[in-house]
């Protein structure tokens, strides 16, 4: 199995899932167990800590002669690393289980990854609707009945942020065959991050790594998002002309 690995600075080894999802909760989140190795030193000299993987890593630790290591943001010293010479795709990163979604091409190996769809269409006899295509909380009703509401907390902020992006788009403007619109770069690519996020196990830094992202690609990522191409099918289809 192949894998990125993390460096978790004050956590002692033998790391209890439960203090890997508190580090870093991206990488162990659908985890039932890691694999860890104690280290006195970390990447940089960092202070005495663990070395986590996903279950599965073998030979987990520390070896500056044939790994690469990776700061993350903030201040809680993580780093992300992988054995040097080693190459990941979407199934090494693959969660058990995924939402379903759009496919898109992303970086130079042409590998397709599973985009899941947070506001997707549905098509009837009366045109398009669109509903929230994420996992909704269930309330039963009065009369018996149960109806969904709201996503469910794990999927809030995905949920908003695919909200804004549809904002964005539907008050942008048609330039020849792209349609051009603003929404902050930063946000783009943070945005295209959480949506890998809910079916791999990637943070900012493996996907900086795996070089996934260009503003393009994060686009195409947050189409996929908001289900543009069903979309896109159901106007080219209305626009053609019908069988005679």
């Amino acid at each position: 199995m192949k894998g990125f690995l993390y460096y978790l600075p004050g956590v002692q080894s033998p790391v209890s899932i439960e203090a890997a999802r508190k580090a870093c909760n991206y990488a162990f989140a659908d985890c039932e167990t890691v694999v860890s190795r104690g280290v006195m030193r970390g990447p940089w000299d960092g202070p005495v800590g663990s070395i986590v993987g996903r279950p599965g890593l073998e030979d987990v630790g520390l070896y500056d002669n044939r790994q690469t290591w990776f700061r993350t943001a903030g201040d809680s010293g993580i780093c992300v690393g992988i054995e040097n010479g080693v190459e990941l795709g979407p199934d090494d990163l693959a969660r058990p289980r995924q939402l379903d979604g759009h496919w898109v091409r992303l970086g130079d190996d042409g590998h397709e990854w599973l985009i899941p769809t947070a506001r997707r269409f549905s098509k009837d006899v009366e045109g398009v609707t669109w509903y929230c295509g994420l996992p909704c909380r269930s309330v039963y009703q009065a009369d018996g009945s149960w109806s969904p509401t709201e996503p469910v907390k794990r999927y809030e902020g995905f949920w908003r942020t695919a909200l804004d992006f549809w904002e964005a788009f539907t008050k942008g403007e048609e330039k020849g065959t792209r349609r051009e619109f603003h929404f902050d770069f930063d946000r783009m690519h943070q945005a295209a991050v959480e949506a890998l996020q809910i079916n791999y196990a990637v943070g900012p830094a493996e996907v900086s790594h795996l070089g996934l992202l260009t503003f393009s690609s994060c686009q195409e990522i947050m189409e996929a998002v908001i289900d543009l191409p069903t979309l896109n099918e159901y106007l080219k289809k209305k626009r053609s002309p019908r069988d005679s």
